[in-house]
């Protein structure tokens, strides 16, 4: 409402029955004359139903013509949310662009200027930012010497404009879905945003309409907009029919007949098209129209997770049911050429990238070659990480172990016993088996276990083990003790993925093909992977870019096709660029997955999750010039 905190402080003086002298401001404050005269002429601007003016002798005065319409305005105004600080360049240049974009009259410079408290040079370099930001847009800066400034241009330009250049910026902030920013509350400081938002979940909720919350909030800027852009003359072109489902378009005339009762103005049928349209994309019924094709999708999805990644999640109906839904919202969006960004892609892929990738595995495989996007991909990969969250982590089911012992029956029973005895319902042991009996083992017999306790040295299966005395002394029991934690194992588990010829130190520039050529070959040559890594790496990174921050990249096949699973390490000493976003990176894991190890591949990623949430813990490994230290940092 109030770009400066200045601003609010001057319209309480200018409250008190006393007049204020324009020095006497000047002095509290510690501005010139000229800055309070600014300060005046935007107060002015601002206030409905009131204005201030300068009386000879006794300084400026406020007088209120309309207290109706001044007095709601002056509660919002003096809130301690409607505040605009303007600390930053960004901050400053978003909202000069606003101020143009959402009005469609000639804008004086200097006023400009004085909005965000600069000069009139600093603004021109504000303003030629905004002259390519428009063009950016196919819109008009329009520059006139006895006019001033304005923006012009088809209104869908102008609205995509104010979205992504102005209003997306705030999507990052914590409290995004919770409340409305200043900025929000100022450009759109003729509605109530906070009735807004609960009329527009109450309609939706009648209508048998889910949303999120992040979604609600693009229906409420959406339809601000569209109010502050009516009462400006602002008016969308006609849209091609949608043919929208009866729940949407009934819900969307409940809506626009109760805010042309509110708002007095009358919406056309322009708008309410558009409307119905983001309605659809930012909605899904309750209980979406049945189709055969989407059930068979999903059955297909489930299907091919199982068998190429060894996560059974075909009877989890909650997934089921959610990827149904979504699939349909997804279809539903493209029906009306129309694609759903998705603010949290960034947070997904780099904290759920176990999911991100069985996820577009998935699709890849059931829908090809339709492509799906990233950010449809990122909200698919939140239902079937969830769902790998229910059925295999999370829940509070005791550990699973095999025993292995040299020593014969007697032995191991004794063993066995004093294992129950210490570690009671929080350890199951499956079986006791000799040393050959371990070796025979059927593999996926092997993977039913979370790890192994063994009296004798075990060679390596893709399982860490502990090996202990047959009389289980208090070290031993620790050391169990420590892998019955699940952060504890995956550390302990950690070391099997990394060993010394898979690690290379780049201290010359290099390329990222280079990178991954040096990575595959070694992957390859070591037996772990087969000829055909390097193409499946090369597909992979076409679809999706695998850095998950700007220092560390994890790129991988399209699925598991390695005989264990392993990891291939570089460290360089010059960043590389990673993907057409400049991103670079100096951290490569080139990850090589066993098909059927989904204990494993789960373990590996939380592993790489650790280095990705511990900036220490990146600078440590980028510090590593041979395998020893990275182990030593990486793995202490």
């Amino acid at each position: 409402m109030l770009s400066q905190p200045r601003l609010k402080e001057i319209l309480q003086l200018l409250l008190q029955p006393v007049g204020q002298n324009t020095t006497d401001l000047s002095q509290r404050f510690g501005v010139t004359v000229r800055t309070i005269r600014s300060d005046i002429q935007a107060l002015n601007r601002l206030m409905p139903g009131a204005s201030i003016a300068l009386k000879r002798g006794k300084g400026y005065e406020l007088t209120i013509t309309d207290p109706e319409r001044f007095n709601p305005w002056r509660q919002q105004a003096l809130s301690r949310g409607w505040t605009l600080t303007l600390d930053s360049m960004e901050e400053r240049q978003r909202y000069m662009l606003s101020v143009l974009l959402i009005q469609d009259n000639w804008q004086d410079p200097d006023d400009l200027a004085d909005m965000i408290y600069v000069s009139r040079n600093t603004s021109q370099s504000y303003l030629r930012s905004i002259r390519q930001i428009c063009s950016r847009y196919g819109l008009s800066f329009e520059s006139r010497s006895q006019k001033g400034i304005r923006i012009t241009g088809p209104e869908i330009r102008r609205r995509e404009c104010l979205l992504q250049e102005v209003l997306d910026m705030d999507r990052n902030m914590k409290n995004y879905v919770t409340e409305f920013s200043p900025l929000e509350k100022q450009l759109f400081r003729h509605t109530d945003l906070s009735a807004l938002s609960a009329g527009l979940y109450t309609s939706l909720q009648e209508h048998r309409l889910v949303c999120s919350d992040y979604a609600l909030k693009n229906l409420v800027l959406h339809t601000a907009m569209m109010l502050e852009r009516i009462r400006t003359g602002g008016i969308l072109p006609e849209l091609e029919p949608g043919g929208f489902p009866p729940e949407i378009m009934q819900a969307t005339e409940d809506i626009c007949e109760t805010l042309e009762k509110k708002e007095k103005l009358a919406i056309p049928a322009s708008e309410r098209d558009s409307l119905s349209l983001h309605i659809s994309l930012n909605t899904r019924l309750g209980c979406a129209p049945e189709s055969e094709d989407l059930r068979t999708a999903v059955t297909q999805m489930l299907e091919h997770i199982r068998a190429i990644w060894r996560f059974d999640l075909r009877n989890d109906q909650v997934l089921i049911k959610d990827l149904y839904n979504h699939l349909f919202s997804i279809f539903k969006a493209r029906y009306s050429h129309q694609n759903r960004t998705n603010p949290l892609l960034n947070t997904i892929r780099s904290s759920f990238p176990l999911a991100y990738d069985i996820s577009l595995d998935a699709v890849s495989h059931v829908f090809q070659p339709m492509q799906f996007s990233e950010d449809e991909i990122g909200y698919i990969s939140l239902h079937i990480g969830a769902a790998v969250e229910r059925c295999y982590s999370g829940q509070m089911k005791p550990v699973k172990t095999y025993l292995v012992c040299g020593s014969g029956m007697a032995t191991s029973r004794m063993l066995e016993a004093r294992l129950k005895s210490y570690f009671q319902s929080k350890l199951e042991i499956l079986a006791c088996l000799s040393y050959q009996q371990y070796l025979s083992l059927d593999e996926h017999k092997l993977l039913e276990a979370d790890f192994l306790i063994t009296t004798v040295p075990l060679p390596e299966r893709g399982l860490p083990f502990v090996e202990v005395d047959f009389s289980l002394t208090r070290e031993n029991a620790e050391t169990v003790a420590r892998m019955l934690t699940p952060a504890q194992n995956e550390t302990e588990g950690a070391t099997r993925f990394f060993q010394e010829n898979l690690f290379v130190r780049f201290r010359d520039p290099v390329s990222k093909e280079q990178v991954l050529d040096e990575l595959c070959t070694r992957l390859i040559q070591n037996g772990i992977s087969s000829p055909e890594l390097r193409e499946s790496v090369r597909r992979r990174e076409e679809i999706s870019h695998t850095n998950l921050n700007d220092i560390f990249a994890i790129p991988h096949p399209m699925t598991p096709e390695a005989s264990r699973t392993k990891a291939a390490v570089a460290i360089l000493d010059h960043p590389i660029s990673w993907n057409d976003s400049v991103d670079t990176v100096q951290i490569i894991f080139l990850l090589a997955f066993c098909k059927g190890e989904q204990k494993s591949i789960e373990r590996l990623y939380d592993f790489l999750l650790e280095i990705v949430q511990s900036i220490p813990l990146q600078q440590e490994i980028l510090k590593s010039q041979t395998f020893e230290e990275f182990f030593s940092r990486c793995l202490k």
